[in-house]
């Protein structure tokens, strides 16, 4: 199974796992998760100035997370949720593959 977990608070989203969908290299539920974590990745990086992005490759999964400057808090959590929300609607449509947990701001 594949588990995202994110922190809204510290602009932190982490995928970790296989989704077992299907075998590796044929598996679409995988391959869209990882195109997700492909666009935050890219998104970030395109602005790795003002949001200060930290990218964690580890076998198995990804972590990214950003420590934006104030004025660039508001459009990192935009990405961030953006990229969560596509996490979401696989794990709605693929619950015994894909499992997203959240924490948000201010909890």
């Amino acid at each position: 199974m594949t588990r995202i977990f994110y922190d809204e608070a510290n602009f932190c989203l982490q995928m970790t796992g296989h989704s077992m969908y299907a075998q590796r290299g044929e598996d679409l539920v995988c391959a869209a998760l990882s195109v997700l974590m492909f666009t935050l990745e890219e998104a970030v990086g395109d602005h790795k100035e003002v949001l200060l992005p930290t990218i964690s490759h580890m076998d198995g999964g990804i972590r990214i997370q950003c420590s934006p400057k104030d004025k660039h808090k508001r459009t990192c959590r935009t990405i961030f949720r953006t990229i969560y929300t596509g996490c979401e609607l696989m794990a709605g449509r693929f619950p015994e593959y894909v499992q997203t947990s959240r924490e948000q701001e201010g909890m």
